[in-house]
C-alpha cells in the first residue's frame, strides 16, 4: 500500500494508459449504460450543442451522432494522448484538452455530459459546479451513492486502472462513494438551483478492480435542468434508496416526458 500511497498525488496523468481501451470500447450505440440511454432517449434533441466531459478517445461522439445526427459537439478529457487519439478518430470534430473542474470555455452548451468520470476525481464538487455553470439547459452525470457514510479516502476506497485485465501495480484512483442525502442537499444549493432534478440508479456490486469497504453501490444517473415546467413535479427519484422530503419538494417516481 506504501507503493500506491506514492501513486495517489499524480492520479490523473494514468489516465493516458487507457487510450488503447477506448480506442475500441465505448463507440457504438449497444455500448452505452441503460441510465445513459435513459435521460438521453428523452432530452437529445436536433440541433443541440454538446459538451462531452471526460470524452477519453472520443467514442460517444459517435454513439451521440447515431442516436442523434443533427447535433453540435465538443469533447474534452485531462490526457493530451486520449485528445490525439480522438482527433485522430474523429477528424475535424472538436476535442480538447482541459481539466473538467477549471474549464477555460466562453460559450454554453444546451446538454453538458459527464459520464464515469467524477467518481474517480476528488475534485468532483467543482466539476459539477463548473458543467453547472456551463449548461444552457441540462447537466447529466453519474455517481455512486449509498445511503450509508460516504468515502472519499483514496486510503481505503480506490480503483485500480485495469481496464484490460492487466495492473502495473500502482496505476489506481479514488472511487467515490457519496451518501444519497448529503449529496441531494450538495446539489439543491447549487447556483442557480436546479429547476428540474431527476435521477435513475440502481445497485449493482462495484468491478473486481476496485477496493472499497462497500460490496455494491447504487450506480445513479442524474439529469439537472435549467427549464422551468410547470407540468412536471421538480425531483424525479427513481432511485433504491429511501430519502426524506427536502424543502418541501415532492418526489416523483415516474416520469413519461422530460421537455
Amino acid at each position: 500500500m506504501s507503493e500506491l500511497r506514492s501513486h495517489m498525488s499524480d492520479y490523473r496523468k494514468a489516465w493516458s494508459s487507457a487510450v488503447g481501451y477506448y480506442s475500441t470500447h465505448r463507440n457504438s450505440r449497444k455500448d452505452i449504460y441503460e441510465s445513459e440511454k435513459y435521460f438521453l432517449s428523452k432530452i437529445l434533441k436536433p440541433g443541440m450543442s454538446i459538451l462531452d466531459v471526460g470524452c477519453a478517445a472520443g467514442g460517444f461522439y459517435s454513439i451521440l451522432k447515431e442516436m442523434m445526427p443533427d447535433i453540435s459537439y465538443m469533447g474534452i478529457d485531462v490526457s493530451e494522448e486520449m485528445i490525439f487519439e480522438a482527433k485522430r478518430k474523429h477528424p475535424g470534430v472538436r476535442f480538447e484538452r482541459m481539466r473538467a473542474d477549471k474549464l477555460s470555455i466562453h460559450e454554453n452548451f444546451d446538454i453538458i455530459f459527464c459520464s464515469g468520470v467524477l467518481h474517480l476525481d476528488m475534485n468532483w464538487r467543482e466539476i459539477i459546479k463548473e458543467c453547472w455553470c456551463k449548461t444552457k439547459k441540462y447537466f447529466l452525470f453519474d455517481v455512486r451513492l449509498v445511503q450509508e457514510a460516504g468515502i472519499e479516502d483514496m486510503n481505503i476506497s480506490f480503483q485500480k486502472l485495469a481496464l484490460e485485465g492487466s495492473w502495473d501495480g500502482r496505476s489506481i484512483f479514488p472511487y467515490i462513494i457519496l451518501n444519497a442525502e448529503d449529496f441531494l442537499n450538495f446539489l439543491l444549493k447549487l447556483e442557480p438551483v436546479p429547476e428540474r432534478l431527476m435521477a435513475y440508479g440502481y445497485f449493482h456490486p462495484v468491478a473486481n478492480t476496485v477496493s472499497t469497504l462497500y460490496k455494491d453501490v447504487c450506480m445513479t444517473m442524474f439529469c439537472l435542468g435549467k427549464k422551468k415546467e410547470n407540468r412536471k413535479e421538480p425531483i424525479q427519484w427513481e432511485v433504491p434508496i429511501l430519502i426524506k422530503e427536502i424543502y418541501s419538494l415532492k418526489f416523483n417516481k415516474k416520469d413519461e416526458e422530460i421537455l
